[in-house]
Parts: C-alpha cells; sequence; structure tokens
C-alpha cells in the first residue's frame, strides 16, 4: 500500500497533515462552506438592492455582479452599486435598506471613500 501512495505521489506518512490534495479536516471544509453561503447572501443582497432600477449601465452592474465569484469582486462593485442606487431617485426599498445595511457592516470604508 506504501509503494502505491508513494507512485502516485501521495505521503505515506500516517501523521501528514493534509495527505490527499483537497482534502481538508471536517472543520477547514465546514467554514469553506460556511464562507461560501456568506458570500452568495451577500451577492443577492446587492442584486436584490438594484430592483427597481432599470437603465443600460444598472443592467451591465447586474451582470458584474452575478459573475462575481468571490467578496474582492462585491468589494470592487460597492461603489458602483452604491452610486447607482444614490442616481436612483426612488424611495427605498427593504432590499435597498438591507443593502446599506449589509454594505455599512461588512465595507465600512466606503464613507471614508468619498
Amino acid at each position: 500500500m506504501g509503494q502505491r501512495l508513494a507512485s502516485v505521489g501521495l505521503p505515506t506518512t500516517p501523521w501528514s497533515a493534509n495527505p490527499l490534495p483537497g482534502a481538508g479536516l471536517p472543520h477547514e471544509r465546514l467554514a469553506r462552506i460556511a464562507a461560501r453561503q456568506a458570500f452568495l447572501e451577500m451577492r443577492t443582497q446587492f442584486i436584490d438592492a438594484l430592483d427597481g432600477l432599470d437603465g443600460a449601465e444598472v443592467e451591465s452592474l447586474r451582470c458584474d455582479l452575478r459573475g462575481s465569484s468571490d467578496p474582492g469582486d462585491l468589494w470592487a462593485l460597492r461603489l458602483a452599486v452604491h452610486d447607482a442606487l444614490a442616481g436612483g431617485g426612488i424611495e427605498p426599498t427593504p432590499a435597498q435598506s438591507r443593502f446599506a445595511h449589509t454594505l455599512h457592516r461588512s465595507f465600512n470604508d466606503l464613507a471614508t471613500q468619498r
């Protein structure tokens, strides 16, 4: 068995921290799942906040949000979404209020960027 593992390049010692590529301890996998769920919830709040707004720029922003794959993408788009909401001139919806709260809580540098 040890020779078979060594022949495919895997460590043969039982105390190896991570003998299989991509396999982690259960708490590491759970942490990655929780982080992904939090990202998806935040991305949904970003997209939902744009409901009721029209225009080519807003549609392009929606497309960019749908294509985002990590929190860094949302961080890069936060000011564009904020500006789109500020320029909408409509009464804030509950989704927009949740977005504003999430934006302030997660990316609290927004006020210092202005």
